[in-house]
């Protein structure tokens, strides 16, 4: 009874992959480079400074990225690439021998290496440059505008939320690493504390982990519920309405940093210095711990991405007061000067 059924998923894999072949074919025979990066959202927009140093290192040759199916669309809005196409692309064995290309490029980070390598205090969007063979004379993420028809689609959704855009502010508790999640009661006593400040708090995410089905995370009480309800447009359209995010080191944070919205970041196990973009308006909280950064230690991370011997002291010592006080310095920067 499923071979049927599996035949016709087999099928439409191949109609889905014949038509990106067919966006190849303007292609064939240019000069062109392929970068290949699959995983998360976070390092796919901080690769994103380097490809465009990158194509200004070659300016004659057409850049083809190949990325994970979930982020080819924002990969696509960031207009880095001149094609962006799936990693799940039928035949993509063959991509370099149709493209011939001048360079084909997969840049893996020091911990993806088998085996895994220490990683160091660097800027993350400078270690991705490095690994292009590139430099980068001024950090700063690519600026990615979204699409008017997803604005239209959220500016509707608020409206039926009853959240006024001038009042909005995004959290993002998670998934990630266990060892980067805050505690659900601070989020809590978070959003209470920016409710009674007059600000509407909006959750995005999703309820479950994809690599890991037993991480499950919880809705934050006070918050309007939108994980699992937004694809990448139209959460990148979310956050360019909002006036503060506030988020984990995570895929979304990097998403608000491209957006150019104020940035509240909250770290542990990960140096700020070396994770967060580099923008005018974004904040990175922490504790005062010795074991802070242990991700970057010479001698490899010092924790599991499941936990640590210190029971993720790093995470849970970070004050909501003290994030409720830089979210007041963020939403009213001259009180904060007064």
């Amino acid at each position: 009874m499923n071979f049927p059924v599996n035949c016709m998923a087999e099928s439409m894999s191949w109609l889905r992959s014949l038509r990106e072949w067919l966006r190849l074919l303007p292609f064939i025979g240019r000069p062109c480079l392929i970068v290949r990066r699959y995983g998360g959202l976070g390092d796919l927009l901080a690769l994103m400074p380097g490809l465009e140093a990158l194509k200004q290192k070659h300016p004659a040759h057409a850049l083809v990225l190949v990325t994970s199916p979930g982020l080819v669309k924002i990969a696509a809005l960031a207009g880095v690439a001149a094609l962006v196409l799936p990693s799940t692309l039928r035949g993509s064995g063959w991509l370099a021998k149709v493209l011939k290309p001048a360079q084909d490029l997969t840049p893996r980070l020091a911990d993806e290496l088998e085996p895994p390598q220490p990683r160091s205090r660097r800027l993350l969007m400078e270690e991705f440059a490095g690994l292009l063979k590139v430099e980068l004379t001024a950090p700063r993420p690519v600026r990615i505008v979204p699409l008017p028809e997803s604005l239209d689609t959220v500016r509707a959704r608020l409206a039926d939320a009853g959240v006024p855009v001038q009042k909005l502010v995004v959290i993002h508790t998670g998934p990630s690493w266990p060892v980067k999640h805050w505690p659900d009661s601070h989020w809590c006593m978070l959003v209470e504390g920016l409710k009674a400040r007059g600000q509407a708090v909006v959750q995005v995410g999703a309820s479950g982990h994809d690599g890991n089905a037993q991480l499950q995370m919880s809705d934050v009480d006070g918050a309007i519920d939108w994980r699992d309800r937004l694809e990448l447009p139209e959460l990148l359209a979310l956050l360019s309405l909002a006036r503060l995010f506030i988020g984990i080191d995570s895929g979304p944070l990097h998403l608000a940093a491209s957006a150019c919205v104020p940035v509240i970041g909250l770290f542990g196990p990960t140096d700020a210095s070396s994770i967060l973009p580099p923008l005018v308006e974004s904040t990175a909280l922490h504790a005062d711990l010795a074991c802070l950064g242990c991700h970057h230690h010479a001698d490899g991370p010092l924790h599991w991405r499941s936990g640590c011997p210190h029971e993720t002291a790093c995470m849970k010592s970070i004050d909501p007061d003290m994030v409720i006080r830089a979210c007041e310095l963020r939403l009213n920067p001259g009180a904060g000067r007064a």
